[in-house]
């Protein structure tokens, strides 16, 4: 019972984090972070085939939404 409440609470973090980096992809339409976006809603989605298999897809989509965030636009 508690591994399923982690795996949602983790699963709807993943998709609330999604949300917030579409918001700002929206506003600087940039490659990293819709690589992002792509990232954390496979994460949610790996949360519920193992927990270190979302946690390691999580920490990816985190360090190319910094990334995402760092860049300017149409910059690679």
């Amino acid at each position: 019972m508690s591994d399923t409440i982690v795996k949602i609470f983790l699963s709807l973090l993943s998709l609330g984090a999604a949300v917030w980096t579409y918001t700002r992809w929206r506003k600087k339409k940039n490659l990293w972070l819709m690589l992002a976006l792509v990232t954390l809603v496979l994460a949610a989605a790996a949360f519920w085939l193992g927990l270190v298999n979302g946690a390691f897809m999580a920490v990816v989509a985190l360090a190319l939404l910094f990334l995402g965030l760092w860049t300017r636009r149409g910059a690679a």
